[in-house]
């Protein structure tokens, strides 16, 4: 019983969420989508046990074909949603259908047949065939949910090594790793009852899927935009509506000397907390205005244009005699860096070569022969 009123309070909790985070969350909208529908297959897969722990199967039986599909919903619709919290990126039409491509066919072959004959799923098929099917579910849906878990974990690692590179706390997600934690708690528990056949510690699932969505929907509640923007600025014309820069060219221009300044003459890019919000102070602009700058005038993002300065700093200092009794790490943490892994993935990503065959090049005066470019050209 207590099972019970546990799936019941996070069903209803999934169906308002869901419905929360499709409709009424005006930031991260991408990915808000792809949460709720999360959740409202999540709602469904619950009210699968439900009917299952009270019995209702008979009395119910069209919602069998609804949870079952939605098992195959779960997880890319949580893997989409990571995707569009950690990568500025749409995801296309193609890439769609093929992680739905289980869901499409389950629906075309399971719940459409099902629906069309009016009676027991199982009548629309012979029992070999529904051995089968059966059988297919079973390896199929932890499968599936295996896969997705570890292809959300790489997505947001990726995102956190960036940010990590990147020397900057916005766009923290950290929320979602212990998401994904209680995900993996979760399947393990699942899969570890089906494959011994004992429910010792199922128990602990629901207070676990409990967790898991109320610490979800109270991070969607308060998580900020993810990606800033380039925005413009509309003004009514005689017909239509008439695009008007977010910047004029004169401001355009005095806010990029006044960060040419702060990036040549103070060098604020050795500050290893340097973030888009910190730098947007000392200038006097907004955030979503430093943003558009950046982008204008230097055609690149404000990381980009922060490790292109960090990186050409550690070239000049490898190349000043003043400065051989520090060690390359040494260098790269005067430079702003703060690890040395970072470092090195964002020297070999900017210059093409790494640290050490760079100084290499100096120490051997084979400058010449090594063409390193010289990355403040590019921007």
């Amino acid at each position: 019983m207590p099972d019970v009123i546990l799936y019941s309070f996070t069903i209803a909790i999934c169906f308002f969420a869901g419905i929360l985070a499709i409709g009424y969350l005006p930031l991260n909208k991408r990915g808000n989508f792809w949460f709720g529908t999360f959740l409202f297959s999540l709602a469904f897969a619950l009210l699968s046990r439900v009917i299952a722990l009270k019995g209702f199967e008979r009395e119910y039986p069209q919602i069998i074909p609804i949870a079952e599909l939605s098992r195959f919903i779960i997880a890319p619709s949580f893997y989409f949603g990571v995707w569009c919290y950690t990568r500025n990126t749409a995801v296309s039409q193609k890439t769609k259908v093929l992680h739905f491509l289980p869901a499409l066919l389950f629906l075309s072959t399971i719940s459409v047949p099902y629906f069309l004959q009016i009676g027991d799923i199982t009548d629309a098929f012979s029992p070999q065939t529904n051995n089968i099917i059966g059988f297919v579910m079973r390896i199929a849906v932890p499968m599936q949910l295996v896969i997705y878990w570890v292809l959300s974990l790489t997505l947001l690692l990726r995102h956190r090594n960036t940010l990590r590179l990147l020397s900057t706390r916005q766009g923290d997600l950290s929320w979602l790793s212990g998401i994904l934690l209680s995900q993996l708690l979760i399947i393990s528990i699942w899969i570890t009852c089906k494959l011994i056949n004992n429910d010792t510690i199922d128990f602990t699932v629901p207070y676990l899927c409990l967790f898991l969505v109320l610490f979800m929907v109270c991070h969607l509640l308060k998580q900020k935009e993810v990606f800033l923007k380039i925005e413009e600025r509309y003004e009514p014309g005689y017909d239509n509506y008439v695009v008007r820069p977010r910047l004029t060219d004169d401001q355009l221009e005095e806010y990029k000397c006044s960060l040419d300044q702060l990036l040549e003459k103070q060098e604020i890019f050795t500050d290893p907390d340097m973030s888009l919000s910190l730098l947007s102070k000392k200038i006097g602009v907004t955030v979503n205005d430093l943003s558009y700058l950046i982008n204008v005038r230097y055609h690149v993002n404000f990381y980009t244009l922060i490790n292109t300065y960090r990186i050409q700093k550690v070239k000049l200092l490898l190349s000043d005699d003043r400065y051989k009794h520090l060690t390359i790490l040494g260098i790269a943490y005067e430079a702003g860096f703060t690890s040395k892994s970072t470092f090195n993935a964002a020297f070999k990503k900017h210059s093409g070569f790494t640290p050490s065959d760079y100084l290499k090049c100096i120490n051997t005066e084979k400058m010449s022969t090594c063409t390193l470019p010289d990355d403040l050209t590019q921007i």
